[in-house]
C-alpha cells in the first residue's frame, strides 16, 4: 500500500479488459485515457471496464481523461511515413487526403486564416521545420527548412506569436469535456495550457454543467505556463509536469529545479502534483539507475503520483515492470522527510476548524507512530486536508460514495475504501479497525487515529479526533 500513486496509460483497445485488470491488481491507482487516440465509444468502453473491474476486484481505481487540448497533428501517410526534403515545397491541406513526400493533411481547419507568410511550423519537436511560403483556399504551401522523416499523426507546433493567440480549446476539446462530464470521470487532464485563463475556461465549463466531482489537472509543458504557475496551481485541482514537452522549449538543465519548485508549491497549499516518467514499460529491461533516481527525486520532494508515459501493450512484460516500480516507491517512501513536509504545510494552513484538526491529526500520528489514520468522509475533504500534511502512516478514507473514493485516487497517502453507510460513531470505529487490519499489520498496543465530522451526514467541518489503542 504505497503512498505515492502510479498512473498507467491505456493506448489500445486490444485485450483492454485483461490489461486494465492486470494494472489494477498490480498497484496502478488511476487509468489515463488520451482522447487523441480514442473515439468516444472506445473511451466509454474503457471507462465501463474500469468501473466493472473496481466492483469485481473491490478496488477504487480512478479515471483520467486527457481531452486533447490544442494539439495540431498531421494526418496519415502512404506506408505510414514520408520524408520531407530540405528545400522542397510541400502542401498542407485542411481536407482529408493521404500524405506523401509532397503533401500532408493538417487537422486544424483555422490554420490558413491564422498563419501568415514566413510563419514557422515544427514537426515532432523541431526534427522537421517548415516555413509558410504561400496560402491557398484549403492548403498552405510550405518550404522545408529542415528535412526529415514524418509519420502518421505527427505533432505540429506553431511559432510563438501564433501560439500566444490561439485558443486553448477547439470544438473537439469541448466535446471531450462534455463526454468526460457525461461519464463523470475523476480527472480531466488539460494539455498545452499557457495561462490560468486556459484553465478557467474548463473550470467554468464544468461549473455550467453542474459538475462538482471532476477535478482538473493542468499539464505543465511550456514556458508560458511556468511563468503563470502560481495562478495555474491556484485554480487547478492539481498539475501534471510533462518534462518531455518542457525539454522542447526549455534547457534540460532547468527542468529538475522547475519540477522541484512546482511540487513544493502544490504540496504546501494542498494541490495534487504528478510527474511524468519515461520508464519503458513494455520491455524486459528493469528500470535503470538513472530512472530510479528520477523517481526518487520527485518522491523525496513530496510528489503525489507518477505517470507512466509509455502506453501499455498487451504482449509485453509490463506487469513485471510495474511491480518493480511499486517496490522502488515502497523503499523510497521510507526516506521521505515527513517532519519537514509537515512543518512546511502547517505554516501555510489557514485557521479553519478542519485545517487545525487535520494539522493536529498528522502531528499526533507522527509523534505516536500511529499505524493508520481513519477518515470517515462524505466528500473526501477531511482526507485531502490530512494528505497535505504528509503523515508518515497511511490515511484510510472510508466513504459510502463511489465518486468520493475514486476521486481520492491521486492523493498522497490515501487509501480509499467504499463502505455501505456512515451511521453511528461506534459502528464506524469498529468497521474502521477491521478495514485497517486488512490493509496494515496491527499488533497489540498499536495506535490508530479516527477523525472526521460528526454527525457524519450533517457536519460541515471535521470536528473530532479519537485515538484507539489496539
Amino acid at each position: 500500500m504505497n503512498k505515492i500513486k502510479v498512473v498507467g496509460t491505456i493506448g489500445s483497445i486490444d485485450h483492454v479488459e485483461e490489461v486494465i485488470q492486470n494494472l489494477i491488481l498490480n498497484g496502478v491507482d488511476a487509468i489515463k485515457i488520451d482522447m487523441n487516440n480514442f473515439s468516444k465509444d472506445d473511451g466509454k468502453n474503457v471507462i465501463d471496464i474500469v468501473r466493472m473491474l473496481n466492483r469485481k476486484c473491490d478496488t477504487n481505481t480512478g479515471i483520467i481523461v486527457e481531452i486533447g487540448g490544442p494539439t495540431i497533428r498531421l494526418g496519415k501517410f502512404q506506408n505510414g511515413e514520408a520524408y520531407f526534403k530540405t528545400g522542397d515545397k510541400i502542401r498542407l491541406y485542411i481536407t482529408d487526403i493521404l500524405g506523401d513526400e509532397t503533401k500532408a493533411k493538417i487537422d486544424y481547419k483555422n490554420i490558413i486564416g491564422e498563419l501568415n507568410k514566413d510563419d514557422l511550423l515544427s514537426i515532432n519537436k523541431n526534427s522537421v521545420k517548415l516555413k509558410v511560403y504561400e496560402k491557398g483556399e484549403d492548403f498552405l504551401i510550405c518550404e522545408v527548412l529542415k528535412g526529415g522523416l514524418v509519420i502518421d499523426n505527427a505533432n505540429v507546433e506553431i511559432n510563438d506569436e501564433f501560439n500566444e493567440t490561439k485558443s486553448a480549446m477547439r470544438t473537439k476539446d469541448i466535446e471531450n469535456i462534455e463526454f468526460a462530464n457525461e461519464m463523470r470521470v475523476d480527472y480531466i487532464e488539460l494539455p498545452h495550457i499557457k495561462t490560468s485563463d486556459d484553465v478557467m475556461m474548463v473550470t467554468d465549463m464544468l461549473i455550467s454543467l453542474k459538475n462538482d466531482h471532476t477535478n482538473v489537472l493542468s499539464k505543465i509543458e511550456n514556458e508560458s505556463a511556468i511563468e503563470d504557475i502560481d495562478n495555474i496551481i491556484k485554480i487547478s485541482d492539481g498539475v501534471l509536469i510533462d518534462r518531455n514537452n518542457l525539454s522542447a522549449e526549455i534547457p534540460m538543465e532547468r527542468i529538475p529545479g522547475i519540477q522541484k519548485i512546482i511540487i513544493n508549491k502544490c504540496r504546501r497549499i494542498g494541490k495534487i502534483s504528478v510527474v511524468s516518467v519515461d520508464i519503458p514499460i513494455n520491455t524486459d529491461n528493469i528500470p535503470t539507475r538513472v530512472e530510479v533516481q528520477d523517481i526518487a527525486n520527485a518522491s523525496l520532494d513530496g510528489v503525489d503520483g507518477i505517470l507512466l508515459n509509455d502506453e501499455i501493450k498487451v504482449n509485453s512484460n509490463y506487469v513485471e515492470t510495474i511491480n518493480k516500480i511499486e517496490s522502488i516507491l515502497k523503499e523510497i517512501e521510507t526516506s521521505i522527510d515527513y517532519t519537514n513536509m509537515f512543518e512546511e504545510a502547517a505554516r501555510e494552513e489557514n485557521a479553519d476548524v478542519t485545517g487545525m484538526i487535520a494539522t493536529n491529526v498528522a502531528a499526533t500520528a507522527n509523534k505516536l507512530k500511529c499505524k493508520a489514520i481513519i477518515a470517515p468522509t462524505i466528500t473526501g475533504y477531511t482526507a485531502r486536508k490530512i494528505s497535505r500534511f504528509r503523515p508518515s502512516c497511511p490515511i484510510i478514507a472510508v466513504s459510502p460514495s463511489y465518486e468520493t473514493v475514486t476521486s481520492l485516487s491521486l492523493h498522497f497517502g490515501i487509501n480509499a475504501v467504499l463502505i455501505d453507510d456512515l451511521n453511528s460513531l461506534d459502528k464506524i470505529i469498529k468497521i474502521s479497525e477491521n478495514i485497517t487490519r486488512g490493509l496494515v499489520t496491527l499488533n497489540e498496543g498499536d495506535k490508530i487515529i479516527i477523525t472526521g465530522g460528526y454527525p457524519f451526514k450533517e457536519s460541515k467541518n471535521t470536528n473530532f479526533m479519537k485515538i484507539e489503542e489496539i
